[in-house]
Parts: C-alpha cells; structure tokens; sequence
C-alpha cells in the first residue's frame, strides 16, 4: 500500500497540474499569445495624377491577436535606408504634414502613439498630390510593439506615383496662346493700318467722347 506522503504528493501535483492548466501555462504552450498587428494594404502605387487633382490611399491596421498592440509612430521618410529626413504629425519637436508630393490627411490622422486592443482598427489615409511632372516616391514608416519587431524597427510601406500634364489642359492652354498670339497679330495689323491712313481723315475726339475716334 502507498504511504499517506506519497498519495499526498500525488494529489498535490495534480492540482498543481490543474493550476497551471487553468493559466494557460502547460509545457508546450504560451503564457500570453503574441502580440500581432495586420496591416492592408502593403504598398500603394497612385499611378498617373494630374496638376490640380488629389489621389488617396488608405491604409488599415487592426490587431487580429487576442491581446492589444501598440503603434508608436508613423513617419513618412524618402527611403527606408536612412530615416532622414523625414516627417511626423505629432513630432514634438516641429510637426509637419507632407514629404514631396505625399501628404498626411489632416481630417483623418490619428494621434500617436495608439494602443489597438483585439478586434479594433484605425485607418491611415495619404494624399497625394504633385506639383511638378515625374515620378515621386516615399515611404509609410510603422513602428510598433509587434511581437518580434523591436521598438527601433519599423515597417515600411512604398508609396509611388507619377505627376503629368492631362492632354485635356494642354489643349485649353494651346487654344488659349493661339487665341492671345491672333488677337496680337490683328492689333498690330489695325495698329499699322490706321497709321498709314491721311491726316484728314483721323480726327481727336472730343473730351465728351472719353477715348480716340476713328472715321
């Protein structure tokens, strides 16, 4: 027969078992899941956009773990080698909204830092808008508390985009030079002409009349 000592050694170990079953903390298993951020999506590419016109790209972030992560800061910044320069809405040191042709959207920013509990998300919206023909680049830096990604690392997401000239405008604007280049010509043309005309037939006009008659 087993000792009083020994049957209570054996219930005490299965409590315990139950114990650590309960907290979720059995070998082969995790105390706390990991934390996890999902972003959507990965990269945004505005192709073509015209002078004058705003294109906007949305970018989600949820956190789809079952614990809260948290989002510390969300830079825009030319190249993801060398985070300068580089620009942040809620830099304490000198706020700032646009990098080149990228703009943060004022009436959507969220304030950083974030937490983002189980289930929750919030959207980031860029704008871009050029102001001078070519491609133009930028990234969407994100650092947060991710499982795995340590607080100085950042996930970064390429923007890209192009500024052309619609062929629409450059029509008005041809019409536009040839309308101002005949109405040039034709003044010099009247201009001359009534230069070269006799005396007797130009007349002043009176200070009634305001401006020079011509018969």
């Amino acid at each position: 027969m087993e000792s009083k000592s020994t049957c209570r050694s054996r219930r005490t170990r299965f409590l315990g078992w139950c114990a650590l079953a309960c907290c979720g903390v059995l070998p082969g298993t995790v105390a706390l899941p990991a934390r996890d951020i999902q972003i959507s999506p990965l990269s945004w590419d505005y192709s073509e956009a015209t002078f004058g016109t705003l294109e906007t790209a949305t970018f989600g972030l949820d956190g789809p773990g079952s614990t809260s992560v948290m989002t510390y800061r969300i830079p825009l910044i030319e190249t993801p080698v060398d985070d300068m320069p580089y620009v942040l809405p809620d830099d304490p040191y000198g706020p700032s909204w646009s990098l080149g042709a990228s703009f943060y959207s004022r009436s959507t920013w969220v304030s950083q830092p974030k937490p983002v509990p189980f289930g929750a998300y919030f959207m980031v919206d860029m704008i871009f808008a050029p102001t001078s023909p070519g491609h133009s680049s930028a990234y969407l830096g994100i650092t947060s508390n991710e499982a795995g990604v340590l607080l100085e690392d950042e996930m970064f997401l390429p923007l890209r985009g192009a500024g052309v000239l619609v062929p629409v405008l450059l029509a008005i604007l041809l019409d536009g030079l040839v309308m101002a280049m005949a109405g040039w010509f034709c003044w010099r043309w009247r201009s001359r002409r009534l230069r070269r005309r006799p005396l007797h037939r130009r007349r002043l006009a009176t200070p009634a009349d305001g401006w020079l008659l011509m018969k």
